[in-house]
């Protein structure tokens, strides 16, 4: 703006403001970023809040950069920042993917937090853990428990899936409807039942509907190196427990007292597979209190079984 020569009367002027552009940048590592990252912000822009990336088999654990250097889930620029951002997606691989009936995969590291995304996060009743891990064993320090009304399938996918199970422990307890198939294994990690009892697998419910049925189709579930009495690879307190072909029950005890199967109020039905002990019963079904039949069954149609 220039005031002539020879301009006369008072002036009034108004500055007009652009603001700065400041960018926003990532680092995925191979991954997608969050629907609606902006690349870019201003000082009159507001607050933005991340959303997390995704990475095929991978579970993303925090952002880094601009934030600090500890991983964080959630990271906000609030309004009225200034700068050039970056940050850096962190990965850990994942263990399981989690799949709602008519919903969107996610993936995690534990049993648990599968099941809490399909039953809690999504709201389902029904739906699939698949085991995914590219190499080696999956070591889950978590224990599951499985709702009445809720229909889960575990799909081991030929992986071996070891749960950390001790003194009084459970690794899974089914209370609603569980499946597990997949060629693959669910085994003890930890197997010790030191004046208590451990169960892999328990079973509990009327054994109709969605209540405390159990089937294994084509999976092995096995006890390893158990030390010590009252460790059983699948336990029925109540309910419905079906064994199904190509399926392995196992008891790799060194002690007696280490069970494959131990019934009590459930009906246990074996069609085909085998169910074997090392060294103890392969289905213990006596008259003490915590093993034995007051008003199930057990069933055999097919199979086989052994026990030394």
């Amino acid at each position: 703006v220039t005031i002539a020569k020879g301009s006369t009367g008072n002036k009034e002027y108004t500055a007009h403001w652009t603001p700065t552009v400041y960018t926003i940048t990532y680092n995925l590592d191979g991954g997608t970023n969050g629907a609606g990252n902006p690349s870019s912000y201003s000082v009159e822009s507001p607050a933005i809040t991340l959303t997390a990336p995704t990475k095929t088999e991978y579970v993303f654990t925090g952002w880094t950069g601009s934030n600090g250097d500890t991983p964080e889930l959630e990271v906000t620029i609030v309004k009225g920042s200034t700068g050039n951002k970056e940050y850096t997606a962190n990965w850990t691989a994942a263990n399981y993917s989690a799949t709602p009936k008519n919903g969107t995969t996610a993936n995690f590291k534990t049993l648990a937090d599968a099941y809490n995304y399909i039953t809690v996060t999504k709201s389902a009743s029904e739906g699939t853990i698949t085991a995914i891990k590219a190499t080696g064993d999956i070591e889950d320090t978590s224990s599951l428990s499985i709702a009445n009304g809720k229909t889960i399938t575990i799909d081991t996918n030929g992986k071996t899936i070891k749960l950390m199970t001790a003194n009084n422990l459970n690794g899974i307890i089914n209370e609603g409807k569980l499946s597990i198939i997949g060629n693959g294994t669910i085994k003890t990690k930890d197997a010790t039942a030191s004046n208590g009892i451990m169960y892999l697998i328990r079973n509990v419910g009327t054994g109709s509907g969605t209540s405390g049925v159990l089937e294994i189709n084509n999976a092995t579930i096995e006890n390893e190196g158990v030390t010590s009495e009252n460790c059983y690879a699948l336990f029925g307190v109540s309910g419905k427990i079906t064994i199904n072909s190509g399926s392995k029950i196992k008891s790799a005890s060194t002690t007696y007292g280490g069970y494959a199967i131990g019934v009590k109020g459930a009906t246990l039905d074996v069609k085909g597979g085998t169910i074997s002990s090392g060294k103890g019963s392969a289905i213990y079904a006596n008259t003490s209190s915590d093993a034995s039949i007051s008003n199930g069954a057990i069933n055999i149609t097919g199979g086989t079984i052994t026990s030394t």
